[in-house]
């Protein structure tokens, strides 16, 4: 278990991701699909952090559904525990552009306009920065 702070975790869960082109419309069809959370900083779920005063946040699942239509959808699954434990969720939607040249995704959030960046592979498995940590997924 990595020891981080807890609200920059919430929140970047929470606020971060991202964005929209027409330019790769055709291309979108390719990476369209829903994914399944399977890692957030290279540990396998659930993955927890600790807060100083003994809670923690802990991300147990989460999805990331590409439309073809360019539009995502990604849900976050966490539990906050600071002595009781309290569902939380993360469910930032928005636009998204896939580049085929080099595989590249980028996500933005309409609420926000932050961006989250990534990759999409061949054999169908997503790598994407969110708030600043690595969340994989993998294509169901």
């Amino acid at each position: 278990m990595r020891h981080v702070r807890l609200l920059p975790l919430v929140v970047a869960v929470a606020g971060s991701f991202a964005c929209s082109d027409s330019s790769f419309a055709p291309e979108r069809g390719r990476v369209a699909g829903t994914y399944t959370l399977v890692q957030v900083r290279g540990d396998p779920l659930p993955v927890g952090y600790q807060a100083p005063a003994g809670g923690g946040v802990f991300v147990d699942g989460g999805t990331l559904t590409l439309g073809a239509d360019g539009r995502y959808t990604l849900r976050i699954e966490q539990r906050l525990v600071m002595g009781a434990t309290q569902p939380l969720f993360a469910e930032p939607s928005g636009a998204y552009t896939y580049s085929p040249a080099d595989s590249s995704l980028t996500l933005t959030d309409e609420a926000t306009q932050k961006t989250s960046t990534g990759t999409v592979s061949s054999s169908g498995r997503v790598a994407l920065r969110v708030g600043g940590a690595p969340f994989t997924f993998v294509r169901r």
